[in-house]
């Protein structure tokens, strides 16, 4: 299959964009003389002056930055999802319409629908490309015509994706995800640590946040943890961004919580990822900032609830590596699945989440700082 004109539709969470890159390379190993263009749906945009479009050309900010510094891709358009869903229907439906019109005017010959969407599988459809290619069997699907056997659940999203991408021609020669930060974040980020006293030092960086109460592991936790840090001697630093405030202030509010560095990336991905890349190692929850993480080759370790793992524990369990969750089944989810409930009266963490324990999170943080050089 020789396609000259790619599209690929996506998400825009920062894990889904990150996990996505192998693939895109698989789709420029397999088509290296076609333009590949990436279509972002995002659903969390920082607010836009009145009037602004839509459907636009994306510039390197926010979680769009991990496909606009990719050099597998020629060009990146978003969509303001949330701005859309504000419009009035008639409005709404008019402007769907015109991406419709702009996507199937760029005359593309493979379309590459991320996730089973039916909004991916109707737009695919009217671009009128002969190889429209997703997960089967969903939806819309039917208006898809290259569906290869594969799911999340069956192959984790990071394969899952490179499966739909070989299934159009590409080759996969790497599972590894990549992200590599701006020189001007990573001119921030070294002003930051110079600031903090924390340049030069093998520090543990902190993400506490994470899309859903229920996927955070406790604040309680984070601050007890961090007690343990400073009664060991090692050094660390909280990072949160927008939508972490609730959970970053339950942390540092907490008694016998004080003087904690919190670096605020804003919306630069390259600052984030400048922080992680510098620390010994990074401790986070199963969020975007893990994903960042594993793709600038910082060691990791990652919190997660106990049935989670099939979809988004993709990466290879290593010293540098690693992910955590309870052991137990808990009585609050059926047998072997994780329904995302937070124990009545508590804030933060579901059931099994709540099985990590503060002392071997630290066991597990010293041994990653002993194993791993800098």
């Amino acid at each position: 299959m020789e396609l000259r004109n790619i599209l690929v539709l996506a998400e825009g969470q920062l894990g889904d964009l990150l996990l996505l890159t192998p693939a895109v390379r698989s789709l420029r190993a397999g088509h290296p003389q076609a333009t590949i263009t990436v279509i972002i749906y995002q659903r969390r945009l920082p607010p836009r002056p009145a009037g602004a479009p839509v459907y636009f050309p994306s510039e390197e900010h926010g979680t769009a930055a991990v496909m606009t510094r990719f050099p597998g891709v020629d060009r990146v358009y978003e969509v303001d999802r949330a701005l859309l869903r504000t419009l009035p229907a008639r409005r709404r439906l008019m402007e769907e319409l015109a991406i419709a019109r702009a996507i199937r005017a760029e005359r593309y010959d493979g379309v590459f629908c991320t996730f089973p969407e039916d909004r991916f599988a109707v737009l695919a459809y009217l671009s009128g490309a002969r190889a429209r290619a997703g997960e089967r069997g969903t939806g819309a699907s039917r208006l898809l015509n290259v569906t290869p056997e594969v799911t999340r659940g069956s192959a984790g999203v990071l394969r899952y994706y490179c499966t739909i991408a070989e299934s159009m021609g590409g080759q996969t020669g790497s599972y590894a995800t990549a992200f590599a930060p701006s020189a001007e974040g990573l001119r921030d980020v070294d002003a930051w640590l110079q600031r903090t006293g924390l340049a030069g030092k093998r520090y543990v960086a902190i993400h506490p946040g994470a899309t859903g109460e229920y996927k955070q592991w406790p604040a309680e936790r984070w601050a007890g943890l961090i007690g343990r840090l400073q009664g060991a001697d090692v050094p660390f630093a909280l990072c949160a961004g927008k939508g972490d405030e609730e959970i970053l202030h339950a942390i540092t509010g907490s008694p016998g919580v004080s003087s904690v560095p919190v670096l605020e990336p804003g919306a630069d991905i390259s600052v984030l990822a400048g922080f992680l890349l510098r620390a010994g190692v990074c401790l986070t929850n199963d969020s975007g900032p893990r994903h960042l993480a594993v793709a600038v080759g910082a060691p990791s370790i990652a919190l997660f609830r106990r049935h989670h793992g099939k979809e988004w524990a993709v990466y290879d369990e290593t010293e540098r590596c690693r992910t955590m969750s309870g052991r137990e089944e808990c009585r609050s989810c059926a047998p072997g699945v994780c329904q995302d409930r937070v124990p009545e009266g508590a804030r933060f963490g579901s059931a099994c989440m709540r099985q990590i324990g503060e002392e071997e999170v630290l066991a597990a943080v010293l041994a990653m700082l002993a194993a791993t050089s800098p």
